[in-house]
């Protein structure tokens, strides 16, 4: 049974009416790339906006085998709790991504500020799996270096 605290716990909408809202708002605001990627894992998102290549990662819901008495569920009820669950990660991100550029054209964020962690970097990975593992080395002030030192 989905948790009813939980934003669009009882969602209806199609993951793919997710996914056209989430490509026409960054086309709206500028994006020239598109593209939605699924495999077993989950999903992945991405969009180009500013020469910013940006990803998000919905992964496959991990939900419980058991029901709320601890019986094992069938195969069918677990297939129709990760649907559910899959659903309700793809509201949250239109809604995540709806208010980030609702902050930018209301002037109260840059692009990089609100996509900052979710930006492709050369590795491949997104600037968030870069730094934050590192962040508590930087707050502590052992700040890594980003890059290699230069050589002589």
């Amino acid at each position: 049974m989905a948790d009813k605290r939980k934003f669009a716990a009882y969602t209806k909408v199609p993951v793919a009416t997710s996914q056209g809202e989430v490509e026409k708002l960054v086309t709206r605001y500028g994006a020239t790339h598109f593209g939605v990627m699924r495999e077993p894992s989950g999903h992945m998102v991405g969009f180009r906006i500013n020469n910013l290549s940006v990803r998000f990662v919905i992964p496959r819901p991990d939900v419980k085998a058991t029901d709320r008495h601890g019986y094992k569920l069938s195969a069918s009820a677990l297939h129709t709790n990760v649907e559910r669950e899959t659903r309700r990660l793809w509201r949250a991100l239109v809604l995540s991504i709806k208010a980030k550029l609702e902050m930018i054209e209301s002037g109260l964020a840059c692009f990089e500020e609100e996509f900052l962690a979710h930006v492709v970097t050369g590795s491949g990975r997104t600037i968030g799996e870069e730094v934050i593992p590192q962040l508590e080395d930087i707050q502590s002030g052992k700040m890594l270096p980003l890059l290699p030192a230069p050589k002589e």
